[in-house]
């Protein structure tokens, strides 16, 4: 959603992407790291899904990215707007918004830890 509302704001196809916190610990990454320490691990993947029926919820969080905007040049407003029309026009054509997230537990020989 950010890149998109800060695309059509900037006037370019994809805005900058926000900093994703979890990419820095993804799944993927977690099983490399605490296998090198524990041996034999797993993760457990813990997929999510939130369905809005009304912008606000999407929006708080958009708006929680206001340090992301001014470090890309990015105008807040604008893009927050942007973004409001964006959710409200796919709430309205197809009854909802949904957000979906990934998750994990790193398991170590079956013991959740």
């Amino acid at each position: 959603m950010w890149q998109r509302a800060a695309g059509d704001v900037l006037g370019i196809d994809r805005g900058p992407a926000r900093i994703s916190l979890s990419a820095r610990f993804s799944p993927e990454k977690a099983l490399a790291f605490f296998a090198e320490e524990f041996g034999r691990v797993e993760v457990a993947e813990l997929p999510g899904t939130s369905t809005v029926r009304d912008p606000d919820p999407v929006i708080a969080r958009v708006a929680s990215c206001r340090a992301w905007a001014d470090q890309h040049d990015v105008p807040f407003e604008g893009a927050t707007d942007r973004a409001r029309a964006l959710v409200a026009d796919h709430i309205a054509r197809h009854g909802a918004y949904e957000i979906t997230c990934l998750g994990g537990v790193v398991e170590q020989g079956g013991t959740r830890r």
